[in-house]
């Protein structure tokens, strides 16, 4: 068995956090406690030192000793007895309930697997010393939080866009299958040093706020300080999955609004300084910094549901939409050349002073359609507006002459406290926190010309190799046949050796959808097509996740794009999907790029670190209207090398 002990120092892996695990309980285990630093859980899951704590469950830095690989560990003693004494009464039972309620979440989260959300690798009970004890093992990822990244100072526009982006986009999958966060927040929110966006703690997120909320309110009816109010009021339990999905959609708008301007505008303490209000209502992140372009500005006044923004985001899929319209850095993300941390980390900050501006407008006075006025005179933190901006056309919000889009910027690891993993460098305390430039740096512009560079080198020697074989071959004699075909293949359609409907019965299905019309998908016509049966609803009359095609190639391939013609005007919702492996369930295809609410032709960019595979699945999770009940129809899937 690999007991981990050949994985770096600890300080080597957590982003300057260095981790002291003595054989006895040090200062890195919370007092009262049974589990100790050093603790093996089920001969697996070695503890190194406590994070964080909230309510009865204590997060820990842990390792994984059979996989070698770090891991994050939330913990729940039953039965706990307080340093001291034996627990008051019902205690006991309150563990035992919150430990309940932990295994039930990080279960419930398991059901969604994405590329942008933490996975939950194991959630069970077990006995340690004298001590039972609940516990949650999840993915553990380096990066840093948006909360530590924003304490340093605004993103740029076109950064804060691509991250919420990301992050929408898997609260927007999690809410198809019913999944929520509860407590999302700019700590939960982690971007790695190459530009890959996570986001942790669904359900988990909701459970650790009541839990925590929970023991607050004990403690203050016990005499303790009184808690945040305003913190309760938002953060609050949601009363059904409407009011948690609506919630999560508010906090995705909180996140957008604290990217932008380095303020949070909904309650509770996230660590960062409250967003300025005038007249008693919040200022939009163009009034905070007049370098926020109207689109974005619009967009996120619209997904916090504020009336000035017209017609209101209501769910996370919207938000994708909207967001998706007005940053097309998908690519960037994926290639990992986003420019991270252009600014010192050392760069100190101050708060924000109260703003001396005219008051808003009344909501009447606001143009409807969901689009805002020409904000041009709002002042912006220095009480004067720059006008240098690039003149282009907006999203769908958008007002006017838009804003330049570019690269990224970002700095912060795991945050700590209320929820999210490490604890955080302390934040910067000193002259400003102004705006990141806006022109082009050296240092984002290096791997760029670097690319450029690598491919020049390519192309010559490649001309060489072609030219070497054509003398060989007899002077002017053609290229070989394989160097012909190699350049020949470059953007060539990949042709599939069988397609057959794929509507597994482990998921609902029947084993059977239209197969006679599932090679009308493949054939080079768009003229003919596969349909779906009809269903009664969107989400297929809830019977099923999905249906699609499942395409075998005859050996793996790694496509560069694929297209996916969808005739009609109304929407669908699709995941492509992949494998080397045949599976009968769906769950036995990874997920590579998810579309949701497309139709006509739809470009699917292939991600950089794309894994080949020999099995490709197109599963239709969201069907267009067709009279009056929903089918799916598919033209044409074409894959290009």
């Amino acid at each position: 068995m690999v007991d981990g002990s050949n994985r770096p120092q600890a300080e080597d892996v957590d982003n300057g956090v260095t981790l002291d695990v003595p054989g006895a309980r040090g200062s890195a285990t919370p007092a009262g406690t049974a589990v100790l630093a050093e603790t093996v859980l089920d001969r697996r899951y070695r503890l190194l030192s406590t994070l964080t704590a909230r309510g009865p469950v204590t997060l820990w830095r842990g390792d994984d000793n059979v996989l070698a690989r770090p891991v994050a560990v939330r913990i729940v003693e039953h039965d706990q007895l307080a340093a001291g004494g034996p627990e008051p009464d019902g205690a006991g039972s309150d563990h035992e309930q919150a430990a309940r309620r932990l295994l039930a979440a990080a279960i419930n989260s398991g059901r969604l697997v994405h590329p942008g959300a933490a996975s939950t690798y194991d959630a069970t009970t077990t006995t340690t010393g004298s001590r039972r004890i609940s516990y949650v093992v999840s993915e553990w990822v380096d990066g840093k939080t948006l909360r530590q990244l924003t304490a340093q100072g605004a993103l740029r526009p076109e950064q804060a866009g691509a991250v919420v982006l990301a992050a929408a986009r898997v609260i927007a999958a999690a809410h198809e299958r019913g999944i929520h966060h509860g407590d999302l927040n700019p700590g939960d929110v982690i971007v790695s040093s190459h530009g890959t966006v996570k986001v942790i703690d669904l359900e988990i997120g909701g459970v650790l706020a009541e839990l925590e909320r929970a023991g607050s309110a004990a403690h203050e009816f016990d005499g303790g300080a009184g808690g945040d109010p305003e913190a309760t009021r938002v953060t609050g339990a949601a009363g059904g999955a409407g009011d948690e999905a609506a919630a999560d959609l508010r906090a995705l708008g909180g996140l957008l609004y604290a990217g932008l301007t380095g303020h949070w505008p909904l309650g509770g303490d996230r660590g960062l300084p409250t967003a300025p209000r005038s007249g008693g209502r919040l200022r939009t992140p163009r009034q905070v910094s007049s370098s926020v372009p109207r689109d974005l500005d619009a967009i996120t006044m619209a997904a916090l549901g504020d009336d000035r923004a017209g017609a209101p985001i209501t769910t996370a899929a919207e938000l994708v939409e909207e967001l998706e319209s007005i940053s097309p850095v998908d690519a960037v993300l994926d290639t990992g050349l986003m420019s991270l941390g252009d600014s010192s980390a050392g760069a100190e900050e101050t708060s924000v002073d109260g703003f001396d501006s005219a008051d808003y407008l009344g909501a009447p006075d606001y143009p409807q359609q969901g689009r805002y006025a020409d904000t041009a005179g709002y002042p912006g933190p220095d009480s004067r507006y720059d006008d240098t901006r690039v003149d282009r056309s907006s999203g769908p919000r958008g007002g006017g002459p838009g804003y330049g889009r570019g690269g990224y910027d970002t700095r912060g690891s795991y945050d700590d406290g209320r929820g999210s993993y490490p604890p955080a460098d302390r934040r910067p305390s000193g002259p400003g926190r102004g705006h990141a430039s806006s022109g082009p740096s050296l240092s984002r512009m290096l791997p760029w010309i670097a690319l450029v560079v690598v491919v020049v080198v390519v192309a010559v020697v490649a001309l060489i190799t072609l030219k070497g074989d054509g003398k060989k071959n007899g002077g002017g004699a053609s290229p070989s046949s394989s160097a012909t075909n190699q350049v020949n293949s470059m953007g060539a359609t990949l042709t599939p050796a069988s397609v057959t409907a794929f509507d597994p019965p482990a998921t609902g299905g029947d084993g059977s959808e239209n197969d006679d019309e599932a090679a009308n998908a493949t054939d080079g016509k768009p003229s003919t097509v596969w349909k779906t049966q009809t269903y009664a609803s969107a989400d297929l009359g809830r019977l099923k996740p999905g249906v699609g095609l499942l395409l075998d190639f005859g050996h793996p391939i790694s496509p560069s794009s694929v297209t996916v013609q969808l005739p009609g005007s109304g929407k669908t919702s699709f995941e492509l999907r992949g494998s080397t492996t045949r599976s009968d369930t769906i769950d036995g295809y990874r997920i590579v790029v998810q579309k949701s609410g497309v139709n006509g032709p739809v470009p699917v960019a292939m991600p950089s670190d794309l894994a080949p595979a020999q099995y490709w699945v197109l599963w239709l999770t969201s069907l267009p209207q067709d009279g009056g009940s929903f089918r799916g129809t598919v033209a044409e899937i074409t894959f290009k090398s």
